[in-house]
């Protein structure tokens, strides 16, 4: 059995992949495929039968990870909207209405949580850049700049 898979891709056509007779019966529009694509797995979405082009051999589906179509007609028909609207490729207009745990064929794992804070190239000291001592200030100094003038202090003129 032939299916045509978009792939979230900046390329504006779909691609034609075998399926193998085992899997032909769960293979379903809407349904995620893992595909070969240019030596790498490629996570894409089936959007129809496909047609065999003369002189072409279909590469085949890796795997079918899903039971159900994760798009539905309608959505679809959404998306096909949207890549005509706005003129982007299928794929990418279907990976963006997906969420982003079904984007990949990899399990989704959790961000790695690291310790925040600025690293100085200077002291090598994660909080602040630099140690800054800690000196008394004068209280001759800091009251004379703060205080409002009196009698006998010269205003300036």
């Amino acid at each position: 059995m032939l299916v045509t898979v978009a792939l979230p891709l900046p390329l504006f056509r779909n691609f034609t992949y075998e399926v193998d007779d085992a899997q032909a019966a769960r293979a379903r529009v809407g349904m995620r495929a893992v595909v070969p694509f240019r030596n790498k797995r490629e996570m894409g979405v089936i959007v129809g039968v496909g047609e065999l082009a003369p002189g072409v051999t279909p590469k085949k589906v890796f795997a079918l990870p899903d039971t159900e179509p994760v798009i539905g007609e309608d959505l679809l028909a959404v998306c096909q909207w949207i890549a005509e609207y706005y003129v982007v490729p299928l794929g990418i207009a279907i990976r963006t209405v997906l969420p982003a745990a079904l984007g990949s064929q990899a399990a989704p794992e959790p961000s790695r949580r690291t310790r925040r804070g600025y690293r100085s190239p200077l002291t090598h000291t994660v909080g602040r850049a630099l140690p800054i001592p800690w000196r008394p200030a004068s209280t001759a100094s800091s009251t004379a700049r703060f205080s409002a003038p009196t009698a006998s202090t010269p205003i300036p003129t």
